[in-house]
């Protein structure tokens, strides 16, 4: 067995692992949906879904826009985004690194080198983290450090910290002669790169305030109180959530880690169980966003098989 149809055979297991624990949140999840059984909650739930996909097809662009730029050649959009929404679903997988690993299982499928995916995949951990930081630092940098004491997460983030520190540092002594290195380097000083870099960047911003600020409708209608002060905490209180999901190990798609810290940043202004029933609809809307972004790449993807045959017989 050769090792294309082994790394085949391990993303159908990736693959088939992200729907069953999609389907165990879902199962999970303590929700009377009807208090969102109304126009405006199926509206504000359908444009939460629509958002989440439309993201992703934005962040597959970037994300092919890099692989392009190592690779050093083009890329077909359509074969770029199945393969990241399709991984993308492996971050509900335990242990919050699935869709990373399932990329460099499926970027064979389009003869990527793993390097390659390897360096796209942490230049996207950066401007992902990046965006969310500069959100957090104009929203919400007062409660930041007490949400870190609250949930003690002080030695995970002190861990993160170093351990990006140490890798940098370790990439920059050991493989300053490298090839790859000298690769990195060169196209820094590409207008390509921070064209590829800005897209990335402000997708990953306008996706956090997007969520943020639908976040805040649901809470909205159902508890009418809210001001405008209300609702620069609320997308504060999200971005900072995704943040902490996000650098925590262990925690798929963030789930637990984000409801914890939204409760702790909301709770003088709303109440718990508001904050978690619109917090699990929310997150219920991303899966749904996630599982439809793949099915529309995957439909794509075979229409590109489809039209390349009948080109073929001509």
């Amino acid at each position: 067995m050769n090792m294309r149809k082994v790394l085949r055979i391990l993303g159908t297991i990736f693959t088939l692992s992200a729907f069953v624990f999609i389907i165990k949140s879902f199962l999970e999840f303590d929700i009377d949906y009807n208090v969102f059984a109304t126009q405006v909650y199926v509206k504000i739930a359908i444009v939460s879904t629509l958002s989440a996909s439309f993201f992703i097809f934005v962040g597959s662009y970037a994300w092919r826009g890099f692989l392009s730029l190592f690779g050093k050649k083009q890329i077909p959009f359509r074969s770029t985004f199945y393969i990241y929404a399709k991984s993308n679903l492996g971050k509900y997988i335990p242990g919050n690194i699935g869709h990373y690993a399932s990329r460099q299982i499926f970027g064979v499928e389009l003869g990527l080198k793993q390097i390659h995916l390897i360096l796209v995949s942490v230049l996207e951990i950066l401007y992902s983290a990046g965006a969310a930081l500069i959100l957090v630092i104009a929203l919400s940098w007062d409660k930041i450090f007490d949400i870190i004491h609250e949930l003690n997460l002080a030695g995970v983030v002190v861990a993160v910290v170093l351990s990006g520190l140490a890798i940098v540092f370790a990439f920059i002594v050991f493989f300053r002669k490298n090839k790859y290195f000298t690769d990195v380097v060169t196209l820094i000083r590409n207008i390509a790169f921070w064209k590829a870099f800005s897209l990335g960047l402000s997708a990953s911003l306008l996706s956090l305030l997007t969520t943020g600020i639908v976040f805040a409708f649901l809470i909205n209608f159902s508890t009418p109180i809210l001001n405008v002060s209300h609702l620069a905490t609320i997308v504060a209180a999200s971005v900072t959530s995704w943040l902490i999901g996000f650098i925590t190990p262990g925690s798929p798609g963030g789930i637990g880690v984000r409801e914890a810290v939204l409760v702790i940043m909301l709770s003088p202004i709303i109440t718990k169980e508001m904050i978690l029933t619109a917090a699990v609809m929310q997150r219920a809307t991303f899966i749904l966003g996630d599982v439809a972004a793949w099915l529309i790449s995957m439909a794509l993807a075979r229409l590109n098989c489809k039209n390349a045959k009948m080109e073929d017989k001509h």
